[in-house]
């Protein structure tokens, strides 16, 4: 309850810092497309409850949100459309965009760190990613670099060739019967599958407790916007904190509005246990959403990713990150 009221008092907080960018709501408001980097559903709660609580139209702004295009790269519309685009992205797509040249800037992060995870089955005795060592851990593509990453981080980088790796898809019913010991996923999706089927039989390791620094849900924008609408972005962001502290202090209205209006057919259960995972990566103890990015977490996200070989060179921190637009 207390942090339910410490959200809403939130919500004040920004609606009157809201009301104080008059500069955009004179006149029509101004088309701007929302590029999601992930199908409809809860992980976007703030960016659609804002819109449908009318933040954005309040902030000069009629937002067209667009879920991912299957062989459309999110970044590619962000960059490369006209008119006024935000987006949203992994750091690390950020970092490899900008290495490569992009006029790409990050604005500020909806997840304050990483839901990657591997579940585990709480009968397996893996109490850490060394007791991978002997077993067969599911993964994506690229999956491995992050089991690596934690070996090192545990000072038992050897322990990898003792472990066999497989590629499998995202049903936690591959770890749920024992087909594999582990299996990567997201805490704020396939591991809230695992629990709504095991219960107290499921469990997960976090990538971030073993050394994996990465931000997630990041929003962006082009260097263009942020040189020549820098009130739109400012704005955007404003309207964009205010709908995750709806999204999070009314967590059962928003659910019900994105199954209604964004995915129908999920399952809302599901949703809602999800959006309380999501909760504590957007407002960790129950803070305000969209808090500033960490300098600090940018420079070990960039060391990390330039040791497991996603990323080629280093790129100027100071030039990607611009923390300005934080409500």
């Amino acid at each position: 309850m207390m942090r339910a009221n410490k959200i809403r008092w939130w919500i004040g907080v920004v609606t009157v810092a809201g009301v104080m960018l008059g500069g955009l709501r004179a006149g029509e408001l101004r088309p701007l497309v929302m590029q999601l980097d992930w199908v409809p559903n809860v992980q976007f709660a703030g960016v659609y409850m804002a819109a449908a609580r009318g933040y954005y139209a309040e902030a000069g702004l009629a937002v067209e949100i667009r879920p991912v295009v299957k062989g459309v790269a999110p970044l590619a519309v962000v960059l490369g459309e006209e008119g006024l685009v935000m987006g949203c992205a992994e750091s690390s797509g950020l970092l490899v965009a900008h290495a490569g040249g992009a006029a790409i800037k990050a604005v500020a992060t909806m997840f304050q760190d990483s839901p990657v995870c591997w579940m585990v089955r709480a009968d397996s005795g893996i109490e850490s990613p060394a007791d991978f060592a002997g077993r067969t851990v599911g993964i994506h593509g690229g999956g491995e670099k992050m089991v690596r990453q934690a070996l090192r981080f545990l000072g038992r980088p050897e322990l990898e060739a003792e472990i066999t790796f497989e590629i499998v898809g995202y049903d936690p019913a591959i770890v749920a019967e024992g087909r594999v010991a582990a299996q990567q996923a997201y805490a704020i999706d396939e591991y809230v599958k695992l629990r709504l089927m095991l219960g107290d039989g499921a469990r997960r390791l976090m990538a971030r407790d073993y050394g994996y620094a990465a931000y997630s849900q990041v929003i962006c924008t082009s260097a263009r916007m942020v040189s020549e609408e820098p009130s739109v972005v400012r704005a955007f962001m404003a309207a964009t904190q205010r709908g995750w502290a709806y999204a999070l202090a009314e967590r059962e209205a928003t659910v019900d509005h994105i199954i209604k209006h964004h995915a129908p057919g999920l399952d809302r259960e599901y949703r809602l246990a999800s959006l309380e995972e999501i909760a504590g990566l957007v407002a960790p103890g129950g803070g305000a959403p969209l808090a500033p990015m960490r300098r600090e977490q940018w420079e070990r996200a960039q060391a990390m990713f330039l040791a497991l070989g996603e990323l080629a060179r280093e790129t100027d921190l100071d030039d990607l990150v611009d923390g300005r637009f934080n409500p």
